[in-house]
């Protein structure tokens, strides 16, 4: 009877331990299936350089009305385009704060004197829209080449008024826009799809100045939900410089002629079944050889006891 009380003690020892060490192996095993990673490879891009790329801005210039700030494009192959209008809205800058009731319109009959008043008043402008641009080198650049505003930039500057091109990027981004390429920076937190967000310039310099940002644009694949999305990650370098001309702001791009593809690695089902099974196989399997040696040593233990004893 003590012999067996024993016994039995033992193995409820024995079966409580295999049994933690059965759910810690599962929870690390589910632990390891649930666990995703990340693989990314580079590689020659050879897709179709013909189809335009879209680029989504914002920027609000602290420091200039709207009537002077002209967005353009141009690239290494010719191509330029001038005072893009198709879908881009400005708004004005009023003691710091972006006017939210409505947007402003060109009214190319201003006087100079409204214009001049505008800048002594400090009046500053919001601009936010999309436009497309070849895959070649190239720039999207802000100014105020239009000849009326170049005079009254002349003007100005003759008078001691400057424009001043200091900005804050609300948001710059190649081929998505705002809400697709934080949805996507929150699955790939590796990549970096809105380097200039929230970034700035502003030099405080009593001379005309030209603010030159430049981007290495990347075309990059990412897996999301069982599908390729793609997208354009870039990285930047800023600069700026004295000008004797009419002040402005670059974006000079350049597109590689490598892309990233990142895939999400993930263990199979099957692969989760088998570990589960070979684990409740190895704990089964180890207490049972440790029933079998527990009673097998007790029983040799009681049994020389007993024959001392008589």
């Amino acid at each position: 009877r003590t012999e067996a009380l024993y016994v039995h003690q033992t193995l409820n020892v024995v079966s409580i331990s295999c049994t933690v060490i059965t759910v810690v192996l599962f929870i690390s095993s589910l632990n390891e299936y649930l666990t995703t990673s990340t693989t990314s490879q580079m590689l020659i891009d050879d897709s179709s350089s013909e189809a335009k790329l879209r680029v989504s801005f914002a920027i609000e210039f602290t420091k200039v009305p709207c009537d002077f700030i002209f967005a353009d494009t141009q690239d290494n192959i010719g191509f330029s385009a001038e005072d893009l209008k198709d879908d881009i809205i400005r708004k004005r800058i009023i003691n710091g704060a972006v006017e939210s009731e409505s947007t402003w319109t060109r009214n190319d009959k201003v006087s100079y004197e409204e214009l001049k008043s505008k800048v002594e008043r400090g009046e500053g402008c919001m601009i936010k829209g999309t436009t497309k641009v070849n895959k070649v080198p190239g720039n999207i650049h802000f100014s105020s080449h239009n000849a009326q505003m170049s005079n009254a930039v002349h003007r100005l500057r003759s008078e001691g008024l400057l424009l001043n091109y200091a900005h804050r990027i609300v948001h710059f981004s190649y081929g998505t826009n705002e809400q697709q390429a934080k949805h996507i920076q929150n699955r790939y937190p590796e990549i970096d799809l809105l380097p200039l967000d929230g970034s700035s310039m502003n030099e405080d310099i009593r001379m005309p100045v030209v603010y030159q940002y430049y981007l290495n644009v990347v075309r990059t694949v990412a897996q999301m939900r069982s599908r390729p999305v793609e997208v354009y990650q870039y990285t930047v370098s800023k600069s700026f410089g004295i000008t004797n001309d009419i002040p402005a702001l670059f974006f000079k791009h350049e597109i590689s002629p490598l892309y990233v593809r990142y895939d999400i690695k993930q263990k199979s089902i099957w692969h989760f079944i088998v570990n589960i099974c070979a684990i409740i196989g190895g704990v089964y399997t180890a207490f049972s050889i440790l029933d079998a040696v527990i009673y097998s040593s007790v029983s040799k233990i009681f049994k020389n006891r007993i024959g001392k004893l008589s």
